[in-house]
């Protein structure tokens, strides 16, 4: 056995949504399978949220995280899935990783890096998990592994970088060479910023190569909490040679990326380096043996095919109409509001509302992710203040922004932006000089 079909998964989760969080799990541990995955990695806190804040610090929330972790284990039958949670031991919570192997709980890895700057504050919540350091925790009875650990699967070993550890200097892979690890997971919760995505690239790239290991990057999707928007992107590359990416900033609820990895490709690989050095002796790291029985996988060629508009030279321009979208159509449903409200007042010559119905939402139908929203739909009035009308370049602007050849009546269009809830009824300004405003604007007929 050398070939491994191995997949990472992104999702579009909500901090302690627990029936929602776990369906999602299941859905995407489901087509894993479907794929023949041996191997799956999930993001990081996937099962509570990552945005839970200071609710983590609550026993409710740490005891129903592993009660929906029990839930999921007979899902992972006949492979090895890796789920993130908070866990806490000796009086400290820790950021987890859990790897479950044919059902059952091998042990759980706490993170060792924590991220306290920018949008990300985990020292408020966690304990770092100290390097080298193996104890044991008992859940329900059963005691288990957890600590910096490396796994043994029927002869292939794998270890863990959680989201920050792996953007350390002395980040925990490079300890792993050299105890012959074959497979790093990466379970994150990656933040969207402007060109980090050619970062986490470089990360996951460099990893590999020079771990010389296969390496599997999970990542969290869309407006999770409400303040952050995640891009997804998974990707799994082998000594040096990314076989596969995912898509980013898409509608869908969960996405599974997979590949067919040579593990003994990468072996070789490593004792071809002259600067390879392998540890000896009886310093190796504590390893958790697990009995698994790897199928029989025919060779395939993996090659990624990231969207076209990811190499568009406006690729910024792209991946903000993107994610400004994803992150308030989250927004909107997560919150269960019942529309936005884009104010028309302040005399302006134009106010145009785009719902950019161009955007993929990863299964190839049009729209704000085939979810319900009209497609290319746009709003635009001329104000009826301005004495030099603006309606006809507003009307040709709203339909060169949609691409839209087919008008509709300006009380139409006007009343679904303004006025209507997403489901049923009307939302009336309670000014009475606003609700003239709106009323003049309909008169004297908003085009579109």
């Amino acid at each position: 056995m050398t070939r491994i079909r191995v997949a990472a998964a992104v999702l579009n989760q909500t901090p302690m949504d627990w029936a929602g969080n776990r369906d999602n799990i299941l859905a995407a541990i489901a087509s894993a399978r479907l794929q023949r995955a041996s191997v799956l990695c999930l993001p990081e806190l996937c099962i509570s949220g990552y945005g839970c804040e200071d609710a983590f610090q609550s026993s409710g929330l740490q005891d129903t995280a592993l009660a929906i972790l029990q839930e999921i284990l007979p899902a992972t039958k006949g492979m090895a899935v890796s789920l993130g949670l908070p866990v806490f031991h000796r009086r400290a919570l820790f950021d987890c990783a859990c790897l479950a192997v044919d059902g059952r709980i091998a042990g759980f890895v706490g993170k060792r890096f924590l991220c306290g700057d920018g949008l990300h504050y985990e020292p408020r919540w966690f304990k770092p998990w100290p390097h080298q350091v193996r104890d044991s925790i008992e859940i329900d009875g059963q005691k288990y592994p957890i600590g910096d650990l490396v796994f043994d699967l029927g002869g292939i070993k794998i270890g863990f970088e959680i989201c920050e550890d792996a953007w350390m200097a002395a980040r925990p892979g490079g300890g792993m060479s050299p105890h012959a690890v074959d497979m790093i997971l990466n379970p994150s919760a990656s933040h969207f910023a402007f060109g980090k995505s050619k970062v986490r690239r470089g990360l996951v790239l460099d990893g590999s190569r020079a771990f010389n290991v296969t390496y599997v990057f999970a990542n969290l999707l869309g407006n999770e909490a409400g303040r952050v928007i995640y891009d997804g992107g998974a990707m799994i590359a082998s000594a040096g040679r990314l076989l596969a990416e995912g898509p980013r900033l898409s509608f869908q609820p969960w996405h599974v990326t997979s590949a067919v990895v040579d593990v003994q490709a990468a072996r070789g690989g490593a004792a071809r380096l002259a600067s390879f050095q392998p540890e000896l002796g009886e310093s190796n790291p504590p390893e958790v043996a697990c009995d698994f029985r790897w199928p029989d996988i025919d060779p395939e060629l993996s090659e990624p095919c990231p969207s076209a508009w990811q190499s568009s030279p406006q690729v910024k321009e792209e991946e903000f109409a993107r994610a400004v979208a994803l992150g308030l159509f989250d927004y909107l449903r997560k919150s269960r509001s019942q529309g936005f409200v884009v104010s028309l007042s302040g005399g302006g010559r134009l106010v145009g509302g785009v719902l950019p119905g161009g955007l993929d939402g990863g299964d190839g139908r049009r729209g704000v992710g085939g979810r319900g929203l009209p497609q290319g739909s746009v709003a635009h009035a001329g104000s009826c203040r301005d004495k030099h009308c603006q309606g006809p370049r507003a009307r040709s602007l709203a339909l060169r922004l949609s691409g839209d050849s087919q008008q509709q009546s300006g009380h139409a269009v006007g009343r679904h932006f303004a006025c209507r809830r997403l489901g049923g009824g009307n939302v009336l300004p309670g000014d009475r000089r606003t609700r003239r405003r709106l009323h003049r604007v309909y008169r004297d007929g908003v085009t579109a």
